[in-house]
């Protein structure tokens, strides 16, 4: 038949566990950083999604909160929530970039 390779004569490969770091060559960067390492990523996708639904709720003059607000019916309102929507993404970015630094 031929000559058969048992497990235990590869030194890497030791009581039928494969020691993957070993084996695998080392991964370079990768281009999707974890969202939840340091600095925290997620911080700034939500800084910039209410970044855009802000400039989004500006030009088309209605926003999301219980429904839709429009600012022709309601502008007291639609202006607080396109202001809250723009602090809230000031404080994200910002948190971020304290953290980053």
């Amino acid at each position: 038949m031929g000559a058969s390779l048992h497990f235990s004569e590869n030194p890497l490969i030791k009581h039928n566990r494969v020691h993957l770091p070993q084996l695998l060559p080392q991964m370079e960067a990768s281009f999707m950083p974890d969202l939840f390492s340091d600095p925290p990523y997620i911080l700034l996708i939500l800084g910039f999604a209410l970044l855009f639904a802000a400039v989004v709720s500006m030009c088309t003059g209605k926003t999301f909160y219980r429904g839709l607000v429009y600012r022709a019916k309601d502008p007291s309102e639609f202006w607080w929530l396109v202001t809250i929507y723009f602090l809230g993404a000031v404080l994200f970015i910002g948190h971020f970039l304290y953290k980053a630094a």
